[in-house]
């Protein structure tokens, strides 16, 4: 479960992010960067609202605040390698 640990450093901040990502919709995408697999992950919470076409579209939400984020995974050496926050509601 590399997620939980790197979001540790945020939710002192923002504890909602705690439990992450169990209560948030995930959408994947796997790639090849520098010869590395890597799976970005882009993580919408589920309290969020009406976000029905998700499992078809990416979703791209413009300040919905720190509850809205992506990650990049590294596959290869197994550790989270960015998280990038949304802009502040």
């Amino acid at each position: 479960m590399a997620l939980p640990k790197a979001l540790a450093p945020a939710t002192a901040k923002h504890p909602f992010l705690k439990p992450a990502p169990t209560g948030w919709l995930r959408q994947y995408v796997g790639m090849i960067r520098k010869g590395h697999r890597v799976i970005y992950g882009n993580f919408i919470p589920t309290r969020a609202g009406d976000f029905n076409y998700w499992r078809g579209a990416a979703v791209a939400v413009c300040d919905g605040g720190p509850a809205f984020f992506g990650a990049e995974f590294d596959a290869d050496r197994n550790v989270i390698t960015d998280i990038e926050f949304n802009g502040s509601p």
